[in-house]
């Protein structure tokens, strides 16, 4: 941030400014990852340039610091304290989540130990998923090692991500119904739940992304409804930063990311922002997407992988046979985990057990729960009564969780997989009363704001009471459950430090045509990151070869070779 020029430096505090650095950290694993191993040097010279730049800036480094600790909310940072003992622990808990031996754990080692290597998912096609998450866990290894780095990522990023929503939160009786702190308060459950999930202690995109995805939502928030030009554009440039991030982290949130930051771009040039700060947002993330895209042609010849799209006919390209086939997978586990994707893909049989079984998800579950609670303050305060430009801005707010909503449904419908999603969803309709009561500032004896239209009317002041009773009702209600629930978690599991991932499974080498040995499962398709080069029975392709003499550079398909009957 002291790296920028003083117009685009905006007055946030210290919890908001973990996002820029933790966007910087992502650009920087990334990069260092396409010229090598992550460890153990790229982290002693990433923190080493921050030292440097901090020196070469120390007039502006310290008053930017200065502004940051004032602009701080430090007494909503008292339930940060509880967040971070509770991430803690489960951080040391059992990683037993299934992809994490299945390809999580290998692909923090290669990228740790080689780097991004060409054509790695012709070896393992889950290898090709390009989430940014696995150079990060890397990235955080170094000194303590990958065991440490991989299980401590995602609660660094949920308590981040938790530490920015409460700035939001105003703890003052006046001023605790204001809409950014009410927003921020429907949508903080959700960080409990994370993290209190069983895959905090895994390198799980999903729960990262579901983090990353609240603050987009609440950035998107301040582009919507602030009003004072400079905190709109701060809340611009941490939705894009968010956008991106979540991007990087989980492709399935692309759809949610873009309409964001489209809608805010929207709504910034049609409200005559400096046209310098749109378009330095723009060009940030376009930068900031070279290094990610760059890794996913290098590990598989796709941009996008398992999506054709983009795709450039290297030397160690997947197959597209093989990226089809992965993509079917992708696709049919969401919609029946336990059938194969030729049955499932051609028909429509899976829509009735998918929807039995979504609907009795806790994902979906809490989610509507929390929507009726919204529609309970819905019919307490009837917002159709005020002003129609409150609802066009709400409509703007809940589009692009919509949009996410539907490219979900017609893609992968598993619930981890539009986690966020539906949270934010119901979030947005409990919050529809709230941006339409609070428009105009005008107060009564609690320090609530009221539409100045029903400001006079003793019903309306009565039915904007109860529905501020019910709203904190329903905000305790699911903070006390998911502390019961997650508390009663933690005392039943077992903490270890490292944590406890499970042993090497039975391995047994096999050869291609070239005479690459390749470790091989024999009781299940989980390799783990012990022996490498390793890759599921399933996934074994006897063409498969080293590019050159080593396992850093890369791996490729010999196409002379008769293809296997697996495709």
């Amino acid at each position: 941030m002291a790296l920028l020029p003083p117009s685009f430096r905006y007055r946030v505090s210290l919890p908001e400014l973990i996002l820029p650095g933790l966007f910087v950290a992502v650009i920087f694993g990334e990069t260092w990852s396409l010229f090598g191993g992550v460890t153990p040097w790229a982290n002693a010279v990433f923190i080493l340039l921050l030292v440097i730049f901090a020196v070469a800036r120390w007039r502006v480094f310290k008053s930017m610091f200065g502004d940051s600790v004032r602009s701080t909310r430090w007494r909503s940072l008292i339930f940060l304290l509880p967040c971070l003992a509770f991430a803690s622990l489960n951080a040391l808990t059992n990683g037993f989540c299934y992809d994490t031996l299945l390809y999580h754990l290998a692909a923090i080692r290669w990228v740790a130990d080689f780097g991004s290597v060409p054509g790695l998912a012709n070896l393992h096609g889950r290898l090709g998923f390009n989430t940014a998450l696995h150079p990060l866990a890397a990235l955080f290894g170094s000194p303590f090692g990958i065991a440490v780095g991989r299980e401590f990522v995602n609660p660094v990023i949920v308590v981040s991500a938790g530490a920015a929503l409460l700035q939001s939160v105003r703890l003052n009786s006046k001023e605790f119904f204001l809409p950014d702190s009410v927003y921020a308060c429907l949508l903080f459950p959700l960080v409990l739940g994370l993290l209190f999930c069983d895959c905090l202690s895994s390198p799980q995109p999903d729960v990262s992304s579901a983090g990353i995805a609240l603050l987009v939502a609440g950035c998107l928030r301040g582009v919507v409804q602030e009003g004072a030009a400079d905190k709109q554009e701060a809340a611009y440039f941490g939705c894009l930063l968010a956008g991106s991030l979540v991007v990087t982290f989980k492709l399935s949130c692309a759809v949610l990311a873009l309409a964001a930051a489209g809608l805010a771009t929207m709504i910034l040039f049609w409200r005559r922002s400096r046209s310098s700060v749109i378009w330095a947002g723009l060009i940030i993330c376009v930068v900031f997407s070279v290094p990610w895209l760059c890794r996913g042609y290098i590990i598989s010849g796709y941009p996008l992988f398992p999506s054709e799209l983009g795709r450039i006919h290297f030397d160690w390209m997947v197959p597209y046979e093989a990226a089809l086939s992965e993509r079917n997978w992708v696709l049919s586990w969401a919609r029946a985990p336990d059938h194969d994707w030729r049955s499932v893909l051609v028909n429509r049989d899976w829509i009735r057990p998918w929807v039995v079984t979504t609907i009795a998800d806790p994902i979906v579950l809490k989610a509507f729960v929390l929507l009726g609670g919204g529609l309970v303050l819905i019919a307490l305060s009837r917002p159709w009564r005020s002003r129609k430009d409150s609802f066009l801005a709400w409509c703007g707010l809940i589009s692009p969780i919509i949009l996410s909503l539907l490219f979900w449904f017609f893609t992968a419908p598993n619930p981890r997989f539009a986690h966020a999603a539906l949270w934010i969803l119901a979030a947005d309709v409990a919050y529809l009363p709230f941006v339409c009561l609070y428009r105009v500032p005008q107060r009564w004896n609690t320090g609530i704001a009221v539409n100045a239209d029903t400001a006079g009317n003793s019903g309306a002041v009565r039915h904007t009471r109860f529905c501020c009773a019910f709203f904190l009702l329903l905000v305790v209600g699911f903070t006390v459950f998911e502390l019961v629930a997650g508390l009663a978690r933690l005392h039943r599991e077992r903490e270890r430090f490292p944590n406890f991932v499970g042993g090497p499974p039975p391995l047994v080498s096999r050869v291609t045509f070239s005479g690459l040995a390749v470790w091989v499962p024999t009781e299940s398709n989980l390799t783990g990151p012990w022996q490498i080069p390793a890759t599921p029975a399933d996934r074994f392709d006897p063409r498969l070869e080293l590019r050159g003499k080593t396992l850093r550079e890369g791996f490729r398909i010999n196409r002379s070779w008769p293809k296997p009957a697996m495709w």
